[in-house]
């Protein structure tokens, strides 16, 4: 159970006293488990790793010619390649986590899609993600994307 303090002051007009009041607020955690974060798609296990191409692989033909306007130069420096470092992302999810048990789990297959891939994304917290997941969204990943309800035609 985590508690929080707030501190509120207040000062009389005329009389010279401060009255100071100190409010402390408990809460417990939200009790969930990672089946109540399921959602439907690519599941741990689903594919393998290597049916997941590297964001470097694309460089080799989207880089390196015009870093103002190539594809890979674009992305490299986007909010989805920075999915995997962002500690602005991290901290959030942490708190998320404290507040509701296993949702990192949820805000990690948007944010860092590989770890479904690679299974990573089992550990809410994020701690167990390596170099491949925190590419974030890579080229393949946004253009190997299909719909899973496909109507033919």
């Amino acid at each position: 159970m985590r508690r929080m303090g707030f501190l509120m002051r207040s000062r009389r007009t005329g009389a010279g006293m401060a009255a100071i009041l100190v409010v402390t607020m408990a809460w417990a955690q939200v009790p969930m488990t990672a089946q109540d974060f399921h959602v439907p798609g690519t599941q741990v296990g689903d594919m393998p790793l290597s049916a997941l191409r590297p964001a470097s692989e694309c460089k080799t033909c989207h880089g390196d010619f015009d870093p103002a306007n190539e594809p890979y130069a674009t992305w490299a420096g986007s909010l989805m390649a920075l999915g995997g470092h962002d500690p602005l992302f991290f901290a959030q999810m942490t708190t998320a986590n404290q507040d509701v048990a296993n949702v990192g789990s949820f805000c990690l297959r948007c944010h860092v899609p590989a770890a479904v891939v690679t299974g990573h994304v089992a550990n809410p917290s994020g701690s167990s993600l390596d170099a491949r997941d925190r590419e974030g969204v890579t080229c393949h990943f946004c253009h190997s994307m299909v719909d899973p309800q496909y109507q033919p035609g």
